[in-house]
């Protein structure tokens, strides 16, 4: 091959190599850009939370920990955020479920606001805190399928699972953990049918809920999520009775405490339309 023949084609691999470059570098802008913008609470939503005086609501893992004033409860949720989804759209939801129980609750944030990438997220809350807490992990959508996983990886250290418009993509069907699962009938980014909540992959024990006019952003306090459909029902109704199911959840499992024999009472097998 002629030496021209051979430095153009050196020039040509070159100029195609900086392209491709290039282009990565644009695509990982954009990627970036996109997990960098998630959507958020309305303005002065954490503010409004923590100016009751029956919740505290302070700083922890990028997000926020919910828990009752003055005291360390012996129970604890540590609720992964959805994709792009900022913590700070949960707090309006866990509130007032704070203030019903003795029940403190993690929305920590994960990198770049997508919890895939961090999984393990609640190893460093859980080794923060005192031993004899009782751990439940959950959260909504992608979030939820990154609790359930890591529940499903250690079944010894938690002690059940809550989620909202998600699933589990490892099964913890052969487990005792206890699980609540509320879908939403209009939630067309998670699916609005029984097989999008993979109840194969739950334990004959988990609770199934679903509120009927629910949408996907329904499950937290924020909008605009591609690919939903309107909700028929107002959002401060559908946080109602998600609370309303959280609360139900969390006293069952303290009975079931109470008195170990009791289990079967106590975890209701069910399906409920709400």
């Amino acid at each position: 091959m002629p030496w021209r023949t051979r430095l153009r084609a050196v020039f040509h691999r070159e100029r195609l190599a900086i392209w491709l470059i290039g282009l990565l570098l644009i695509g990982f802008a954009l990627f970036i850009g996109f997990a960098g913008t998630p959507y958020t609470a309305p303005e002065e939503t954490v503010e409004r939370v923590a100016a009751t005086n029956s919740v505290s609501v302070s700083e922890a893992a990028g997000g926020y920990v919910l828990s009752p004033p003055g005291r360390t409860p012996e129970t604890a949720l540590i609720f992964y955020p959805g994709a792009r989804v900022d913590p700070s759209a949960y707090v309006d939801v866990f509130g007032p479920v704070v203030k019903r129980t003795d029940l403190a609750v993690y929305v920590p944030k994960p990198r770049l606001n997508l919890a895939v990438f961090e999984p393990r997220l609640a190893d460093r809350i859980i080794g923060s805190q005192p031993d004899n807490t009782s751990w439940y992990v959950g959260g909504h959508s992608l979030g939820g399928a990154m609790a359930c996983r890591y529940a499903a990886s250690n079944p010894e250290t938690v002690d059940g699972v809550v989620l909202f418009g998600s699933y589990c993509d490892r099964s913890i069907a052969d487990t005792d953990l206890a699980v609540l699962s509320v879908g939403g009938t209009r939630d067309t980014v998670l699916g609005t049918d029984r097989a999008a909540l993979r109840p194969e992959n739950l334990p004959d024990s988990a609770t199934i809920r679903w509120i009927e006019g629910a949408n996907h952003t329904y499950f937290g306090s924020y909008a605009g999520q591609p690919g939903d459909s309107p909700a028929t029902i107002t959002r401060e109704r559908a946080h109602e009775l998600l609370r309303d199911s959280l609360v139900d959840f969390f006293e069952k499992q303290r009975q079931t405490a109470r008195s170990p024999a009791s289990v079967q009472e106590a975890h209701l097998l069910g399906e409920q339309v709400l």
